[in-house]
């Protein structure tokens, strides 16, 4: 992998916009130049997949980027929440996917980003104990898909105005306890949810039966709308 890295260096000097760094699944840590987390000019970034790029440096600093894509991305402790997504300042489009992979970001914490695309398939990393955080109060649209979890630690979003869920029952979790995830999207005005997701929730019939104004049920979601 050596050779990607004085084309990542020279492709930030050149001052690039879109960079996409897809690497093919491999063992270790994957490098990235300094000067990658400096780019004073990047606007949409992709980074994956099923890789690690080691400890991300403390100041690092991305003024520009809108759209972020992680597609499998092994983090240091912290490292997503703590130094990448703050130094992140004006980024409005989060894209989190993790498929049959370890390592997922359990903490999704942003004041910018007005869309989150969280996409979840790794049943096998579940325990009793995991858990889910949403910390993005500036949020209008979520498209979270995972197994429904024993808790939901922290669910800020405010401003939620649009929200998808395909929610399902792992095995590995015998009590999901989803309702804080369903509180914190009280105030959306649509709503998206896959039949798995309805057969998940006990306070979602409580939350359907108090607040909803209409519904229709379509053949692979419900689509619930509230004016």
């Amino acid at each position: 992998m050596d050779h990607m890295y004085p084309s990542i260096r020279n492709a930030v000097e050149r001052v690039v916009v879109e960079l996409d760094v897809s690497i093919e699944p491999t063992y270790g840590v994957i490098l990235l130049p300094y000067e990658f987390f400096m780019s004073k000019t990047l606007v949409k970034l992709t980074l994956g997949t099923r890789v690690s790029f080691g400890k991300f440096p403390s100041d690092l600093s991305l003024p520009a980027l809108k759209s972020l894509i992680l597609d499998s991305v092994i983090f240091e402790y912290e490292d997503l929440c703590h130094v990448l997504l703050p130094g992140c300042p004006v980024l409005e489009d989060l894209v989190v996917r993790h498929k049959y992979f370890e390592a997922l970001p359990y903490c999704i914490s942003s004041r910018s980003i007005k869309k989150l695309s969280v996409h979840y398939d790794c049943e096998l990393e579940l325990g009793p104990y995991s858990i889910m955080s949403f910390d993005a109060p500036s949020l209008v649209s979520l498209d979270y898909s995972d197994y429904a979890l024993a808790i939901y630690e922290q669910v800020n979003l405010a401003s939620l105005v649009e929200a998808k869920l395909d929610i399902r029952y792992s095995k590995r979790i015998e009590r999901p306890d989803v309702s804080s995830l369903i509180e914190g999207i009280c105030n959306v005005e649509t709503l998206h949810l896959s039949p798995g997701s309805v057969d998940v929730s006990l306070p979602l019939s409580f939350f359907l039966c108090n607040f909803v104004k209409s519904l229709d049920i379509l053949s692979k979601c419900v689509c619930v709308c509230f004016r």
